[in-house]
């Protein structure tokens, strides 16, 4: 079985892992990282390409060979007076047509909800400081959840700079 996680941010991203369970315990391997398809055009900017998002998951093996996978994707909060509420909307609807198109089991996850899981997974060095960003914490999060591996959520050609979105998306799939 696949298990994938998705951050539907504008910035978001995708992460998918095989999932290998054995005596009781867990653990991933195989991962995929990928930043979410945004088309960047004055008619369209900020929509996810429905097409290139279709294209990128159909090439990857558990979608490719219709092996059973399971997206945890955030559940998107719109706000009042946000600009970017349409925008969210629309990119969270495209995303879910797609994965329904490729068959995929869908749970949505509240953001407090994989938040709160860092609390019980990490040390105490990564967890919660009153009125931190909670990107800050993810970051922290997957450096301890992840070492030896920071090219999982450091896109390619930002070596020093993670991407909030692949970074929200390994902790949903987590």
């Amino acid at each position: 079985m696949y298990i994938a996680g998705i951050d539907p941010g504008l910035s978001g991203g995708i992460a998918i892992a095989k999932l290998q369970v054995a005596n009781k315990s867990f653990c991933f391997d195989n991962w995929t990282i990928k930043k979410l398809p945004i088309t960047k055009h004055k008619n369209a900017n900020g929509i996810i390409n429905v097409k290139a998002l279709h294209t990128l998951l159909d090439l990857n093996e558990p979608f490719k060979e219709r092996i059973e996978v399971r997206v945890f994707i955030e559940h998107v909060v719109l706000r009042p007076g946000n600009k970017g509420n349409l925008t969210m909307a629309t990119n969270y609807g495209r995303i879910l047509a797609v994965l329904e198109m490729l068959g995929c089991i869908v749970y949505v996850v509240p953001p407090r909800t994989w938040q709160g899981a860092i609390e019980e997974i990490c040390s105490d060095e990564v967890k919660w400081r009153n009125g931190e960003d909670p990107k800050k914490v993810a970051f922290r999060a997957c450096q301890e959840l992840f070492r030896g591996e920071t090219d999982l959520f450091l896109p390619p050609g930002h070596k020093r700079t993670p991407s909030d979105g692949v970074i929200d998306a390994l902790l949903i799939a987590r």
